[in-house]
């Protein structure tokens, strides 16, 4: 997984972002120190995962059971995200109806 544009577009953005790794069945989520890893699996349900980046920098403990609430946050955030992109790509943020 390459993760080049979520790190700059967290440079450029600051702490919360979104992004999509170079695998279109992956999505990122990250605020200030936590990662949202949503993946796609074979039978199309989403696996979600939640990392804290700071003190957990190689991934290797999944927190989604230990902190939903944080989990449902992100989410939210990357769904307001998603909607304002689609806004800006249909052009729908630029007219006035």
């Amino acid at each position: 997984m390459v993760l080049t544009p979520c790190l700059l577009l967290r440079a450029l953005c600051g702490a919360s972002l979104a992004a999509a790794a170079s695998n279109p069945n992956i999505i990122l989520m990250m605020g200030d120190d936590h990662k949202l890893v949503i993946r796609e699996q074979k039978d199309g349900a989403p696996a979600i995962e939640l990392f804290d980046l700071k003190s957990d920098p190689a991934e290797k403990s999944n927190l989604i059971d230990q902190k939903p609430e944080l989990a449902r946050a992100l989410q939210s955030k990357l769904r307001h995200w998603q909607d304002s992109a689609l806004k800006s790509l249909t052009g729908a943020d630029y007219r006035d109806d």
